[in-house]
């Protein structure tokens, strides 16, 4: 069964590492600046649902 989420972006934009104690529990420098990526649409999905990971995974 394919459920759709209650939103419909049409972006998601995404800050990582933006606070140092995420970059320590990774084991990374804390970056100068902020890492900006971009999630797919496809990421989005209703509370609850279960998460599909693909078989490249």
């Amino acid at each position: 069964m394919f459920s759709f989420s209650p939103v419909k972006p049409s972006k998601i934009i995404c800050i990582g590492l933006n606070y140092k104690d995420h970059a320590e529990e990774l084991n990374m420098n804390f970056p100068d600046e902020p890492k900006i990526f971009l999630k797919p649409l496809s990421s989005v999905i209703r509370h609850l649902d279960n998460i599909i990971y693909p078989n490249s995974s």
